[in-house]
């Protein structure tokens, strides 16, 4: 699991939350599943390729503002 600091670290999320850490592992695997770029586990963000990063953190923000929330009673 990665910190929040990892995350601003990476550039990813500069003021991010543990909650952004579960969005950004979510993505990662997303990313695991669907392209052929090598991310084993435990890989370093700072590492990761800029679109990979833009990615992540755009998956992270499309699914925090589409997500029904349980305050909307769905």
């Amino acid at each position: 699991m990665y910190t929040p600091e990892e995350l601003a670290q990476a550039g990813i999320a500069p003021d991010a939350t543990a909650a952004d850490c579960l969005w950004v592992e979510s993505g990662l695997d997303w990313l695991r599943q669907r392209t052929t770029l090598p991310l084993p586990e435990g890989v370093s963000l700072a590492g990761l390729p800029a679109g990979a990063k833009l990615f992540l953190r755009q998956y992270a923000d499309c699914l925090l503002y589409t997500s029904p929330s349980p305050r909307d009673g769905l």
